[in-house]
């Protein structure tokens, strides 16, 4: 998570033309569409850590079963036929070393509770013999979780090490998907950066979208349309892999973008341009939002959300996936345009806060709106000014927003959790904030986090919503989600109450 967050640091070019078209959305039409957003107000309760950080039994070697991943973050989950997948980013085994892995992330099943479990009820944390199991998959002597292993269509492995992870899963009604993050870009000849040409399309149709440029002194490939300016406006690739085995996939097609790289997904019942809408959970269309970067910490460019779709099920040719999205382009007399070229792209909404991290966007069913939830705070090594979040109206809090359609218009964003919150998950670091860990017990990881910062503290990240967990309340909501720490490394549960001012 450090690495990526380096990784992705951006510079910005505003696009105002763009953000003006976008500025509003479609009037009632008997689906939930509204011209005026509905404010809601938020109330969230830490249930417990999921992926437990400080259990030194889960770290034990030699590992006995059952397996269980002792530091991990990120928690991007997806449902097919009742049996929830979770996805997660860099996964540990141990507690005592920091080996350098090839592929460090994995993934297991999350169970479902059953309709008598304490958390639909609970106002306060529960006991940790009460939070939802996982269960992964295991190596061949049955001692450790098998991590994620990745190969390109033509067999190439990708390596899922520092900088490389999931960021969302789905199933399309036939197969099951996740999208990969990976770095490293796509390069251009130095004439060919001069000249601005389009990108070699190889490795992406999409490429050809982009522009050869310059970022630094390296010849890339860039989006100079972007809300960022270069080096932020660098495009890396997007890896669409189907699941061939328990911890096994195969990139079905690779999507150099830069507006999208930070990607979350949903399917819907149905999804056409002509306005016909379901948002319900199907394998009609994937709706996807994506961000130029996660964070503004050079303070050059902000990374507001953009919007395209893919109709389902996804068609594979001779191992390749068509991939063909649409690009929200704008409105016309209300109603969302949309277009073959992600250049033409537009941003959902401007003067979007900073960092953004990832972002969850969800249907509520029982409210009949998006909840889109993200925000948090960056690491103290990447921080070193004390910068991050001071454009957040309450800064390091996760927020929340709302949205009648998938383009809005979105509400104000709304804090929906504070660091105070989930305090007994962080280490207090630099910030001191009440109730945080002044020196977790067991040590995390000496070798790895508190090596590069001694005195690492908690940071919230990576907000995902667990659909299959949501639970209607009248005109209100209860809606579960995941959110990482940092340090202690580790995904923790909470529940929201969504209501309706």
């Amino acid at each position: 998570m450090l690495a990526r967050r380096t990784f992705y640091r951006f510079a910005t070019m505003l696009t105002a033309l763009a953000l003006a078209v976008i500025g509003t959305s479609c009037g009632d039409d008997g689906h939930g569409h509204s011209a005026s957003p509905t404010q809601y107000a938020f109330s969230t309760t830490r249930l417990c850590a999921l992926v437990p950080a400080r259990d030194p039994a889960a770290a034990a070697f030699p590992p006995q079963p059952p397996v269980r991943v002792f530091g991990t973050d990120l928690g991007w989950t997806y449902e097919r036929d009742g049996v929830i997948t979770i996805l997660f980013g860099d996964s540990w085994q141990r507690i005592d070393i920091c080996p350098l892995q090839p592929n460090d992330d994995t993934l297991g099943i999350l169970a479902m509770p059953p309709d008598d479990w304490p958390g639909f009820e609970a106002t306060q944390s529960l006991p940790d013999d009460q939070c939802p199991t996982i269960t992964y998959p295991v190596d061949q002597a049955g001692t450790s979780f098998a991590p994620i292993e990745l190969n390109r269509w033509d067999g190439v492995p990708v390596p899922l090490g520092p900088l490389n992870t999931p960021v969302t899963g789905f199933f399309d009604g036939q197969r099951e998907w996740a999208v990969f993050l990976v770095g490293g870009g796509q390069s251009c000849t130095s004439e060919d950066s001069i000249a601005g040409v389009p990108c070699p399309s190889s490795l992406s149709r999409q490429a050809s979208d982009l522009t050869c440029g310059f970022v630094d002194v390296q010849p890339q490939c860039l989006d100079p349309t972007s809300t960022k300016s270069a080096p932020g406006n660098q495009a890396y690739y997007l890896h669409f892999a189907e699941r061939v085995g328990p911890s096994q996939y195969i990139t079905r097609a690779m999507f150099l973008t830069n507006k999208y790289l930070n990607l979350t997904a949903r399917t819907v019942t149905e999804f056409d341009e002509s306005g016909r809408h379901d948002y319900s959970p199907g394998p009609g269309a994937l709706l996807m939002w994506g961000r130029p970067g996660f964070n503004d910490q050079e303070r050059d460019g902000e990374a507001p959300p953009f919007f395209m779709y893919h109709r389902l099920p996804l068609t594979v040719v001779d191992g390749l996936l068509e991939f063909a999205p649409r690009y929200l382009t704008g409105l016309q007399d209300g109603n969302p345009t949309f277009g073959d070229n992600q250049r033409a792209a537009v941003p959902l909404y401007n003067n979007e806060f900073e960092p953004v991290n990832h972002a969850a966007v969800s249907w509520i069913a029982p409210l009949r709106r998006w909840l889109m939830i993200y925000g948090g705070s960056v690491v103290d090594l990447d921080d070193p000014n004390n910068i991050a979040g001071l454009s957040q109206p309450v800064r390091r809090a996760m927020y929340a927003r709302t949205a009648a359609d998938p383009w809005g218009p979105w509400t104000d964003a709304e804090p929906v959790l504070t660091q105070e919150q989930v305090a007994e998950d962080l280490a207090c670091g630099r910030q001191q904030f009440a109730g945080c860990l002044p020196e977790p017990s067991p040590r995390i990881r000496p070798g790895c986090i508190e090596f590069i910062e001694p005195n690492a503290g908690g940071h919230l990240y990576g907000a995902n919503i667990i659909d299959s967990y949501t639970r209607a309340r009248g005109r209100e909501a209860d809606v579960f989600w995941v959110i990482s720490t940092w340090h202690p490394y580790s995904v923790v549960l909470v529940k929201t109450r969504v209501a309706p001012e």
